[in-house]
């Protein structure tokens, strides 16, 4: 054979023995994990000897004068491995990313590295990059550029030149297609920008509320084969690493407040539904919903597994609890005047202000109420943030909304119906969410009385009423070409529009 011949048998040998290796690796992985976290027996049975022997007498053959018999070992070893990888695939739809974590934790991470390049190659081999499988290749990537300083509890991107270089290598194993350099550095700068935000994060609910590392996920979901680009990579890898270590650093203090609070409201929970129960049906659904998130909250502590995401939820169902509880309770009756009076003095303005609006009444008067009480001074990034005023999920700008609306002695009258649409808008999406939790917690079987699926009916229509007007909004050549206009039109729809599609789909089930 001529050399040139003998040389492309030997790189075809040399990726055939690294795939071999990576496949044995997963089964190494999901052999431990099958056994030690998902206590189920393993679902396939694969003689990796008798491959590795075949394998083997490749080489031999290359380097022998019959080197001309290899090509056809070669392709009967690449089938065996392409046959091998579709059960793997299949074994590999228990192992959650989650369960990866715990095996990972569970080795020094002196000796994680070669495992960790050889499970990853397995996941390009057998190019099974989305979905879950996206999530565990990212949170292998992130291991390998990541270095944890545990007196400091911080976790650093390594130096970018060297892992530059790691992740070339990796990717050698499955090639992603041509990209322009635009295309590239927009990404870039996108991972970059993600990076910046969570950086400047300020507490754990700015992290959680504002969805920054939800945002992130869902970019590195979408983005295809972009994910595998050396230069992408880097910097998911950094803004990563970054999103780690400000979780960890707002955990520690949020963990100990949050099992304190729960824990308080458990203890309650009787006295609770014994005195508001039978008047507030809807108090007693959170709690219920409540006392299955701390489960679950318990649960992932115990695995060392807390997501962000649940966190959040955990403590905005107790926020939820403590402020239904504050609608319920009764003022002292020495105080009950007072308070009627300027409860009437906020139902007034907001007639004056809005019209006569059955529909929306009462959110546009919590949202009122809620910000009548805080000092403007305040500013709208602190209003929306500020304790009373987080279930309510509002926008910054639409907390600015109501300070041009209502302290602003003159707003040019287009404009102010723009103003007021925003926050009719919003306060629609809080009726919404509250008829979508409501109707959800129904068992499908069961019939719901008419005048409820009514009403749930009405907060559609009014939402498709309030999409058109912002559609004519966005056709309007002075919004459009300002872009604060047209990125809070948009983002006021678009929020619109996802509560609508949640109640719609639970009301189509019960009409």
């Amino acid at each position: 054979m001529a050399i040139a011949e003998i040389g492309q048998l030997h790189s075809r040998y040399v990726r055939l023995s690294d795939k071999f290796k990576a496949l044995w690796t997963y089964n190494q992985f999901a052999t431990s994990v099958y056994k030690n976290l998902l206590r189920l027996p393993l679902p396939y049975s694969i003689d990796f000897p008798a491959i590795y022997d075949s394998i083997r007498r490749v080489s031999d053959v290359i380097q022998s004068t019959a080197g001309n018999k290899a090509v056809p070992m070669i392709e009967q070893s690449e089938r065996d491995l392409q046959r091998s990888t579709v059960p793997l695939l299949e074994a590999d739809q228990l192992i959650t990313p989650p369960n990866l974590r715990r095996f990972l934790d569970s080795l020094k991470r002196k000796d994680d590295k070669k495992v960790i390049f050889f499970l990853i190659k397995f996941y390009l081999y057998a190019d099974a990059v989305e979905g879950d499988q996206r999530d565990k290749l990212d949170f292998l990537f992130t291991r390998i550029g990541e270095d944890y300083f545990e007196a400091r509890g911080e976790y650093w991107a390594k130096d970018p030149g060297e892992l530059r270089r790691q992740m070339e290598s990796l990717l050698s194993a499955r090639p992603i297609p041509h990209y322009e350099p635009k295309e590239i550095s927009g990404m870039v700068n996108a991972f970059r920008k993600l990076k910046a935000d969570i950086h400047a994060a300020e507490s754990f609910e700015k992290l959680t509320e504002r969805g920054l590392v939800d945002d992130s996920r869902t970019l590195k979901q979408k983005i295809g084969d972009q994910y595998f680009h050396p230069d992408v990579l880097l910097a998911i890898i950094d803004c990563n690493v970054t999103a780690r270590t400000h979780f960890l650093r707002f955990y520690t203090d949020e963990e100990r407040q949050i099992v304190e609070d729960s824990q308080r409201l458990l203890d309650n929970e009787e006295a609770l539904a014994r005195g508001f129960g039978e008047s507030n049906p809807g108090l007693m659904q959170e709690i219920s919903r409540f006392r299955q998130l701390k489960q679950e909250f318990e649960e992932s502590r115990a695995h060392f597994n807390v997501k962000h995401n649940l966190v959040g939820q955990l403590r905005a169902s107790m926020n939820n609890i403590l402020a239904q509880l504050d609608r319920v309770v009764p003022a002292p009756a020495e105080e009950m005047t007072e308070a009627t009076l300027v409860e009437m003095h906020r139902s007034d303005t907001i007639r004056r202000k809005f019209g006569e609006d059955p529909l929306l009444h009462a959110y546009l008067l919590r949202m009122f109420s809620t910000f009548e009480a805080m000092d403007p001074a305040l500013g709208e990034e602190k209003m929306v943030v500020a304790p009373e005023a987080q279930e309510m999920r509002l926008e910054p700008w639409e907390a600015g909304t109501y300070l041009r609306l209502f302290y602003e002695k003159s707003v040019d009258p287009q404009h102010e119906e723009l103003l007021l649409l925003f926050l009719r808008a919003a306060a629609l999406r809080l009726k919404i969410g509250e008829e979508a939790t409501f109707l959800a917690a129904f068992p499908p079987q069961k019939a719901i009385e008419g005048t409820l699926l009514r009403k749930v009916k009405e907060s559609l229509d009014r939402a498709n009423t309030y999409d058109q007007q912002f559609v004519d909004y966005l056709h309007d050549e002075i919004n459009y070409s300002n872009a604060t206009n047209l990125h809070q039109l948009y983002r006021s729809r678009f929020r619109l529009l996802r509560v609508f599609s949640g109640l719609w789909l639970i009301y189509d089930h019960f009409t």
